[in-house]
């Protein structure tokens, strides 16, 4: 009798340490909303799952409980994984509309150098590590702002 480890678990290994999907048959049941966690989606698991049912010693069942804690544990790691998403696209939401805030206003930044310049922003866009604006001719971080000079004058900081 072959081990369910033996059968599945390459597979999943393979997946997880290649950091691809790993791939499994498709189903019209199977959903894109589907997180992979770790190289691990919910086919993966329910594939494993039924290896180690298939696959377990008559003589001495695995108890019940071992899997339904199995299965709310990975669907604890879907949803925490499904929230860390929702939280980066609420951050850059949140860092864009900061940005936009910024266009005609006069703002200190510190540079990649770490100089310290002043400067109007012209224009706000998202960036590949959250939102940045057009400072003269340099794309600066919205992070990077130090101070935002309102049109009377008056310094507040971000």
């Amino acid at each position: 009798m072959t081990s369910p480890v033996g059968e599945v678990m390459p597979q999943i290994w393979s997946a997880a340490t290649d950091a691809t999907p790993m791939s499994a048959p498709t189903s019209a049941a199977a959903s894109s909303s589907d997180a992979s966690v770790g190289g691990l989606d919910s086919n993966s698991f329910l594939q494993l799952l039924v290896a180690q049912l298939r696959h377990q010693d008559p003589l001495k069942p695995t108890d019940s409980t071992t899997y339904i804690t199995q299965e709310a544990q990975f669907s604890m790691v879907q949803s925490m994984n499904a929230l860390a998403k929702q939280n980066e696209a609420l951050l850059r939401s949140q860092q864009m509309q900061e940005a936009v805030s910024f266009i005609g206003k006069s703002v200190t930044y510190v540079d990649a150098n770490g100089v310290v310049n002043n400067g109007i922003v012209s224009s706000a866009s998202p960036g590949s590590d959250g939102a940045v604006v057009r400072i003269g001719g340099a794309q600066v971080p919205v992070t990077s702002i130090t101070a935002v000079m309102a049109a009377s004058g008056d310094t507040t900081t971000p």
